[in-house]
């Protein structure tokens, strides 16, 4: 069992690494990766990607049921990535809080397409004892640019833990460090399934009667760090004019 794919090895890298590829593919090509953009690109490194997928192999295996569903995948790509990086920026971040802010909205891009990326089985109503292989498509967006933009602060604020591939590292340390990763990979795998239930199904356009879309006073009181414009210019060619303000 790999961190995403059934096996574990040079599939698993593989797969983790096209991950990171399509997401500098997007974000490079766009104007958020342009100089009139945020001014930096993104690159995946392959030698942090085997760092990555055999940190989440160990975790997963120890502290998950086997196999781990596609939500416990997902985090753990995504819990891993912000703690040990396998995306790089071109040029570097000037210091170590910007490369973690960047690292969380990045990481939360990458929600939808990891999910894409990771067949689960499931078995259809009609067909009970058939299980079938499927990926899943159902995350259309979060659930309210609230649920977004604390999902990335929590992420944002990730404790950084140490080399777990040192050897020098005392098993007990080692273990401590592993159980702190699981929690993490665990609270951010409820996030994710909840948001993904709660959109499956849902209009784009909340009721009058729904709270969601509607508490926009609590986005007040989030971090300013907390840039959502990314995303949008993600999607946008490069612009020809004009330098737009980035925000820190």
């Amino acid at each position: 069992m790999g961190l995403m794919t059934i096996t574990d090895g040079e599939e698993d890298v593989a797969a983790l690494y096209n991950l990171g590829l399509d997401l500098a593919a997007q974000w490079n090509e766009s104007a958020a990766g342009s100089e009139m953009g945020y001014g930096f690109q993104v690159q995946s490194v392959e030698d942090d990607c085997k760092k990555v997928c055999t940190i989440g192999t160990r975790v997963l295996k120890d502290y998950f049921s086997d196999p781990p569903s596609a939500f416990k995948r997902t985090a753990a790509v995504i819990v891993l990535g912000r703690l040990f990086p396998f995306i790089g920026f071109i040029p570097e971040r000037s210091d170590a809080s910007d490369e973690h802010r960047w690292l969380a909205r990045l990481m939360v891009t990458m929600v939808p397409v990891a999910l894409r990326s990771i067949k689960v089985s499931v078995v259809p109503c009609q067909f009970p004892h058939t299980p079938i292989n499927v990926t899943l498509k159902g995350f259309k967006q979060w659930p309210s640019v609230h649920v977004k933009a604390e999902f990335i602060e929590w992420m944002s604020s990730l404790d950084s833990l140490p080399d777990l591939t040192d050897a020098g590292l005392k098993e007990g340390d080692a273990k401590v460090a592993d159980q702190r990763l699981a929690r993490m990979i665990m609270a951010a795998s409820l996030i994710i399934e909840n948001a993904y239930y709660c959109m499956e199904c849902a209009p784009a356009i909340p009721t009058a009667e729904q709270l969601r879309t509607k508490c926009f006073p609590c986005i007040e009181k989030i971090s300013t760090s907390i840039d959502l414009v990314y995303e949008k210019l993600m999607i946008e060619p490069p612009p020809a004019t004009e330098l737009r303000p980035a925000q820190k």
